[in-house]
């Protein structure tokens, strides 16, 4: 980036629209192609979709900067096509806005200028455009951001190229959704990706209510600013590089199937005893505290993960004993960093001889344990969302209501950032701690100790 050289850039204000002739378009559209400056405009959202956005040139305007230099501005319209059949797709876009901007020298300059909403509506126009307008050369990639408010620069947010010394790392990030057909919008952030504030379309007839993905072409930036409103506030830099999750390292392909390796009540023998276990377990990311990541190691967020365990012996005798345990909790598929988004997919991973730092744990009857089994065999492998269903929240949604007995699971939820209120295995294990820490009968600390190894319930 060439942070701090000073030149001329392009208005990013289209206004005063003066008519062009179409040689002059003719050939800046030439000078276009040869350049293959297509390629830096179009995106891939995801490995069967990519958006092409394509230069209106019959729509194409011109306006001055002063008395000598000109610009033409050329409306791009998108289109989704799939990759795989190489064939137009239908797409609903919203969100931004993006122009071609021609600087007219010798050689000409070209700028992708991208008009990025942050009003909680999906509709973009210029007339009333509040949000942030980026232009980028697409010669040596450098870029600007300007504030916008109501269709006009705001003057107190931001002054020319926002360049400096002081840099933050800028996330244009593009999501896409397939709710209904293909659903493609655009949000900023500084340090973080920003979840759209509207929903995509749904076809069930109940306008927007889908989910957002994040595309897999996102990406941040290092964007020198000296103004302090770009920063967007409280997400941290530390964050966006910390609240990483990875996948389980032990997959577990069918956790119904697991599962079948317990007796349920409707199963048991009259001649012999069962004894059921179900034991939640805390890994703090800062063991006794409730600092939401910590900045080295592995699973720099923590996790919550749930041990189930069955013992069945002679009902006369007391021997013969034979013990089943699974150790077990929710994952991200694969690496899912906050910073580019809060939802992807999820997986099951096999927690056995797992490190914790607090552990509940409780002895219940067999169809409270036949609840546990059904509520996870209904699950089936479900979205991975670090605020409304992660580790922590699946844990707890399940293993609540048999904790009810010994005065039920705490909230366990503080701020994740942006992203709002959310449960998380910091807070869940400092609340579990206040409300269990005198009572040795169900909760313990692991004093170093990692949970038991999962037995008797092998993968089928």
């Amino acid at each position: 980036m060439n942070s701090c050289k000073k030149e001329a850039e392009p208005e990013v204000e289209p206004n005063g629209i003066i008519e062009i002739n179409k040689k002059d378009i003719s050939e800046i559209e030439k000078h276009f192609n040869d350049k293959n400056y297509s390629t830096k405009i179009n995106k891939v959202i995801n490995d069967s979709i990519s958006v092409f956005w394509n230069p209106i040139w019959s729509e194409s305007s011109l306006e001055k900067s002063g008395d000598s230099i000109k610009y033409i501005y050329v409306p791009l319209n998108p289109t989704a096509v799939n990759v795989k059949t190489n064939k137009n797709t239908k797409a609903k876009f919203s969100g931004v806005l993006k122009y071609l901007v021609v600087r007219i020298e010798n050689p000409n300059k070209y700028f992708l200028a991208e008009y990025v909403s942050s009003e909680a509506s999906p509709d973009v126009a210029l007339s009333n455009f509040t949000g942030t307008a980026s232009l980028r050369n697409l010669e040596d990639n450098s870029v600007s951001f300007s504030r916008f408010k109501n269709g006009k620069r705001d003057v107190n947010a931001s002054q020319g190229n926002l360049r400096s010394q002081a840099c933050v790392i800028f996330y244009t990030c593009d999501w896409y959704s397939y709710d209904c057909g293909v659903d493609v919008t655009t949000t900023r952030g500084a340090n973080i990706c920003q979840y759209p504030p509207y929903s995509p379309f749904s076809c069930n007839g109940s306008g927007r209510n889908g989910t957002w993905y994040v595309s897999s072409s996102t990406n941040g930036e290092p964007v020198c600013t000296d103004d302090p409103v770009i920063v967007l506030p409280n997400p941290g830099s530390a964050f966006a590089i910390n609240y990483v999750f990875t996948g389980p390292d032990k997959p577990i392909s069918n956790l119904s199937q697991r599962l079948n390796c317990f007796t349920t009540q409707s199963q048991y023998q009259p001649n012999l005893r069962y004894t059921n276990n179900v034991t939640f377990y805390i890994d703090q990311p800062v063991e006794n505290s409730n600092q939401l990541y910590k900045t080295s190691g592995s699973r720099k967020p923590g996790h919550a993960f749930i041990e189930l365990s069955q013992t069945i012996k002679e009902n006369r005798t007391g021997t013969n004993a034979t013990t089943k345990t699974l150790v077990f909790g929710f994952y991200v598929k694969s690496e899912l960093k906050a910073a580019l988004g809060k939802t992807t997919a999820g997986a099951w991973g096999d927690d056995g001889d797992t490190p914790y730092d607090v552990a509940l744990t409780y002895q219940v009857g067999g169809d409270s344990f036949d609840k546990v089994l059904q509520y996870f065999r209904d699950a089936g492998t479900p979205e991975y969302d670090i605020v409304s269903n992660n580790c922590t929240t699946m844990g707890y949604n399940a293993l609540n209501d048999i904790f009810r007995v010994i005065g039920g699971l705490p909230l366990g939820e503080q701020t994740i950032a942006v992203y709002g209120k959310g449960k998380t295995p910091a807070q869940m294990g400092q609340d579990i701690r206040s409300r269990f820490g005198n009572d040795s009968r169900h909760f313990r600390t692991s004093n170093g100790q990692n949970s038991p190894k999962s037995w008797g319930c092998p993968q089928p």
